[in-house]
């Protein structure tokens, strides 16, 4: 296994999370045609990978600190030009129109169109600026799908590959650069980009994490960077057997034990003791010190004395789960109007209980709805959220409120 390298201490999981995660678009439930947008100097550990695939210790890692393959289900085979002093980037051929993904999250600082003088010769391409002061430049596209100023996430398409520009041939020319600034992002140095995106199973996710029921690959499903980025950064595990079972419903025990990592307590409350009024918190159980935590900064309401932590979890109750986190650990006003529901199609069937944190959350971009075949968008406030839309929702969630 390849180490990734992480940059340490820059953000962490209470901040931002990334698969990596989106403000840009996503919602709830993926078979109905869910839009979502989906993080280096020190190695991380072996030990500490480990941590991170499935442990809930695992040390809070940014998803925008790691680095992947950009072009899914081609290998390093299809590498046609090495970096050299007199060639900045590697050069890999594909056909033309395969899809390009982001190496790591960032902020589109530059295209040729925004930039021609700096950018001449690279055909329509992208340039991400990483927090760090690292860049990835991503030249001669056929199709640009990203615009200066988007934040893009690990994994997202940012266009096709083309043989735009100075360019013999179809091909992906990626450059990763150090030292650079937003504004002058051209002055970067050049520099070998092999060492950080590859060395990878390109059948699996390229950071490590697999699951025998998630397609990490060319064909993979829509949850797949969620699931890894959510796994990668300690917010949730696997359910054994190298499974995710991302279709598999998700229970209130489950949601409070991931908001409590997302909160970073999750080894403060873990003492196995019901210190909470919920008769149903079972001593010694995975969810114990997360229902002692959530009741504790008032997640956790509780239906009198029971908090049903079997109980399946609604997107209307995921939504307002979400919400309080959002207030009550992270300080954010997590309301908003009923005018926020008004493009969903379904808005009436929201319970008055859960209006204001559901258009909240619609008004964060954390849900945008869920795209039906016959053109209408639906909140669904009644269905049970999957693993699979938990794994999206909760990187969202932690990387617009901390």
């Amino acid at each position: 296994m390849m180490h990734t390298q992480v940059k340490e201490g820059f953000t962490s999981r209470a901040l931002r999370c990334v698969l990596a995660a989106a403000l840009a678009a996503g919602c709830f439930v993926a078979s109905a045609g869910l839009a979502f947008a989906q993080s280096i100097d020190d190695l991380l550990s072996e030990e500490e990978l480990a941590l991170a695939e499935g442990g809930s210790s695992a040390s809070a890692r940014s998803l925008d600190d790691f680095w992947r393959w950009p072009l899914p289900g081609i290998g390093e085979d299809h590498i046609s030009q090495d970096f050299w002093s007199g060639h900045g980037a590697i050069d890999i051929w594909a056909a033309e129109g395969t899809p390009i993904v982001a190496a790591r999250g960032g902020i589109v600082v530059a295209t040729e169109a925004t930039n021609p003088q700096e950018l001449d010769g690279y055909g329509n391409c992208v340039v991400v600026y990483h927090e760090d002061g690292t860049e990835s430049y991503y030249a001669h596209m056929s199709r640009r799908d990203v615009n200066k100023g988007d934040r893009v996430y690990l994994g997202q398409q940012l266009g096709l590959v083309g043989n735009t520009g100075n360019s013999f041939g179809d091909h992906l020319h990626f450059e990763i650069r150090v030292n650079a600034t937003p504004d002058e992002f051209y002055w970067g140095e050049r520099i070998d980009p092999l060492p950080y995106v590859t060395g990878h199973d390109y059948d699996v996710s390229q950071n490590g994490v697999w699951f025998s029921d998630v397609d990490f690959g060319a064909n993979a499903q829509w949850y797949a960077p969620w699931v890894e980025q959510a796994v990668l950064s300690g917010l949730m595990e696997g359910a054994g057997d190298n499974l995710f079972q991302p279709d598999s419903r998700i229970t209130r025990g489950q949601v409070l034990t991931i908001l409590c990592r997302a909160a970073g307590a999750d080894g403060a409350y873990g003492n196995g003791v019901n210190d909470t009024p919920f008769d149903d918190n079972l001593p010694g159980q995975y969810y114990t010190g997360a229902i002692n935590w959530a009741y504790n900064v008032g997640v956790a309401e509780g239906n009198g004395d029971a908090v049903s932590p079997d109980d399946l979890v609604t997107r209307e109750e995921l939504a307002t789960l979400i919400a309080r986190y959002a207030e009550k650990v992270r300080g954010v006003h997590s309301t908003a109007p009923a005018s926020e529901l008004a493009g969903m199609d379904d808005a009436d069937e929201v319970s008055s209980w859960a209006v204001g944190h559901v258009a909240w959350a619609i008004q964060a971009d954390i849900i945008t709805g869920s795209a039906e075949a016959d053109g209408s968008l639906l909140v669904k406030p009644s269905g049970n959220a999957s693993r699979a839309e938990m794994a999206a929702i909760i990187v969202r969630t932690v990387d617009a409120v901390g």
